[in-house]
């Protein structure tokens, strides 16, 4: 029996390049914006392409969604969208949204929050909180 290569194979070797592993690896991949955590408990990335799945053929990949998400959930910024009506080069978008997580994980303003939420004592970070920026430069 062969196996057959998926987009979210294709995207996994893009994210080892930057040495990220998602700790949520199912239907989406995810990431807690503290890089410590090896669950989700905070606000997190989260990646998928249309379906929402990481697992569809290399051929029909219709691109990455990669968002960020409130400890609730709730979408609070879009980081990349190379989503598409057709098939996209799934190498090229791999790459591409992989870069994107790994500057906005490891950016100096995506650790420190201004609004001094203090998450360990259970308050939450509000919207305007830098701890939701882009890094400098990345801004579209």
């Amino acid at each position: 029996m062969t196996s057959t290569k998926t987009a979210g194979d294709v995207l996994r070797a893009a994210l080892a390049d930057w040495d990220l592993v998602p700790v949520v690896d199912v239907s989406a991949f995810a990431f807690p914006l503290d890089l410590g955590a090896r669950t989700l408990g905070g606000p997190y990335i989260a990646v998928a392409d249309c379906e929402p799945t990481t697992e569809g053929p290399v051929d029909e990949h219709t691109g990455w969604l990669a968002v960020v998400l409130d400890e609730d959930g709730e979408p609070v910024k879009t980081l990349h969208d190379g989503t598409s009506t057709g098939p996209v080069d799934c190498a090229a978008d791999s790459i591409a949204v992989a870069a994107v997580i790994a500057a906005f994980l490891t950016s100096p303003v995506s650790r420190h929050c201004d609004c001094y939420s203090q998450e360990r004592y259970g308050r939450r970070h509000d919207r305007e909180c830098n701890r939701y920026a882009f890094p400098e430069g990345d801004r579209s």
